[in-house]
């Protein structure tokens, strides 16, 4: 862990990375295959294509609780952006709650779309903003009606990357894929991948170039992953990764 980052920050990076990194640029059938933006001839390569997040704040695109020795398996939308920031993607367009919409345009988005807008609206919205055919839609919440719009706003080729198992209707072609990946490192076809990034994520988060979500730190140690639940049930959370130190539990 770099000096500039905290223990706290850094516990909020690894699985929201590896989401990103495998669905995005492990090869296929795994992930979409793009060239990853880990080492400098990556940056920037699919610099002026647009790029389509669908859930950029919500409770699975971006909310989460975690603790301090292990993240859950919950989307990092933020970390997704900002490595197809890296990667060179524009305009980047997200669909999000409004009052998070600064933020992720602090991040790299370009523009944030109200994720409550209807969905013939938004492919509309969409498909102006983009200006061109969509190659990549990532679907951080990956319920029905997401899928059908993501489905939908990709051109006759490209991928539409989802964090849970295809619905009923949504089946991929040999030009208009449907990719549902596993997120974890542990996994044979995963491994090299992990292992690229960790050499060079110190680097990264030196100089900037990866930055980690905005956290809160709830009191009382394991204690507080029940308030946290309460918490994400109510809706009571948004933009932010809640986190808990065990070794404060009473």
């Amino acid at each position: 862990i770099p000096s500039n980052i905290s223990f706290e920050s850094a516990a909020t990076l690894p699985v929201g990375l590896a989401s990103g990194l495998i669905g995005l640029y492990l090869p296929e059938p795994h992930g979409a295959g793009l060239v990853p933006p880990l080492e400098a001839a990556g940056r920037g390569k699919y610099k002026g294509a647009p790029f389509v997040v669908l859930g950029g704040a919500s409770n699975v695109g971006q909310n989460g609780m975690q603790a301090t020795f292990m993240a859950q398996p919950v989307i990092d939308m933020s970390l997704v952006i900002q490595l197809a920031k890296l990667s060179g993607f524009s305009p980047i367009i997200t669909t999000a709650s409004p009052h998070n919409g600064e933020y992720l345009k602090s991040i790299g988005a370009t523009h944030v779309l109200d994720r409550n807008t209807p969905s013939s609206a938004l492919i509309d919205q969409i498909h102006e903003i983009a200006a061109g055919p969509i190659g990549i839609v990532y679907d951080a919440v990956s319920f029905s009606d997401t899928q059908k719009l993501g489905f939908n706003l990709l051109g006759d080729v490209g991928s539409l990357i989802l964090v849970l198992p295809p619905v009923e209707g949504i089946k991929g072609t040999a030009s208009k894929r449907v990719i549902n990946f596993q997120g974890f490192w542990t996994l044979p076809h995963t491994r090299a991948l992990g292992l690229e990034l960790y050499s060079k994520l110190t680097e990264l988060l030196e100089k900037g170039l990866i930055k980690p979500n905005k956290y809160e730190v709830l009191p009382g140690g394991l204690n507080g992953v029940v308030t946290g639940v309460e918490r994400l049930k109510a809706n009571q959370v948004s933009g932010t990764k809640l986190l808990v130190r065990p070794k404060e539990t009473a």
